[in-house]
């Protein structure tokens, strides 16, 4: 079975978790050549810089009482990037795009402000119209990228979009945090599983839940007779992927029952 990182921590495994995982990689000087492709590849320059060189501070889930909570928030003396990293859940309020943009607004002592997008590539379009929307709900024409850009840069703001398609592809090497960043999103968000409609009559039938049930009962039935005969046998312990127990002997232990791995 593939053991994976992110996985293994299953009940923080949403949007928080990668933006935190993308902040650990920007704030460790081990990741050095990794935060300098990064923001290479973000604010799209030839200078490749770490995080150390930047003089950057990173800060997660920073909040702001007024206008929200930005998933990464990146800064120096002169610079501010705030970052907002989605994959299927939708703005908060129906304006949260906006909401940040007041919040750079409202930063006054930086020369430079940037607000991002981070996505998958299959909803970026769906994103962008849903921010033209928001600006709209505000009373601002606005229907497209060259207005929204238009607009921002009038305030001294910077839009960017990016996707996780290529940051994964950038960041590909043998290191175990983006390894496992890459399989969690390639695995919950890309290479999403697809049903046929073969697949949808069986789920609708009886065929697997009598399968499933003669199985666990055979199992059990096997229990039966090894208790019969004064075996030692453990609980039995069940899940998605497993159904049986063990089995003590003298020599050692054997597990028995139904194990499913794709």
């Amino acid at each position: 079975m593939h053991i994976n990182f992110l996985n293994s921590i299953e009940r923080l495994s949403n949007d928080n978790l990668i933006a935190e995982s993308l902040a650990y990689i920007l704030n460790h000087p081990e990741f050095s050549i990794y935060q300098k492709i990064f923001y290479s590849h973000l604010l799209s320059i030839a200078d490749h810089k770490d995080t150390e060189e930047w003089e950057f501070e990173i800060s997660t889930q920073d909040f702001n009482q007024n206008f929200g909570i930005p998933d990464l928030v990146i800064q120096n003396d002169n610079l501010i990037i705030i970052i907002e990293n989605k994959f299927w859940a939708e703005f908060s309020q129906n304006d949260q795009y906006w909401r940040y943009t007041q919040i750079l607004l409202a930063k006054k002592d930086f020369e430079k402000k940037f607000l991002v997008l981070l996505c998958l590539k299959c909803k970026l379009d769906y994103f962008k119209i849903k921010i033209y929307n928001q600006f709209q709900s505000k009373g601002i024409a606005m229907t497209n990228e060259s207005e929204l850009i238009s607009y921002l840069n009038m305030n001294g703001i910077t839009p960017i979009f990016i996707i996780w398609e290529d940051i994964i592809d950038l960041f590909k090497s043998n290191n175990l945090l983006t390894q496992s960043m890459e399989f969690f999103i390639n695995s919950r968000y890309i290479n999403l599983i697809k049903m046929q409609k073969d697949d949808l009559v069986m789920l609708n039938s009886k065929i697997i839940p009598n399968f499933l049930f003669s199985l666990w009962g055979t199992v059990d039935q096997v229990k039966g007779i090894l208790l019969e005969e004064k075996f030692n046998v453990g609980r039995t312990g069940q899940s998605r992927s497993f159904y049986g127990y063990t089995i003590y002997f003298d020599w050692g232990s054997l597990w028995f029952g139904q194990y499913i791995e794709a």
